[in-house]
């Protein structure tokens, strides 16, 4: 009867925190917004310069 109260607790638990965690996910992403460090992840962040080495230079 112990190892059953004890499991039946534990999936209580288990329950409510993910029920929980349904509810409040929604709330948290409004309020972290992730998408926007998403876009600015996904951004181009180095400027490209086109290297021209004449030939003199690189047999100097």
């Amino acid at each position: 009867m112990g190892d059953f109260a004890l499991n039946l607790g534990l999936n209580l638990i288990r329950a409510g925190v993910c029920i929980y965690d349904l509810i409040t996910y929604p709330f948290y992403a409004v309020v972290q917004q992730p998408w926007k460090d998403r876009r600015l992840m996904k951004r181009k962040r180095v400027r490209e310069k086109e290297i021209i080495l004449s030939v003199l230079n690189v047999l100097d």
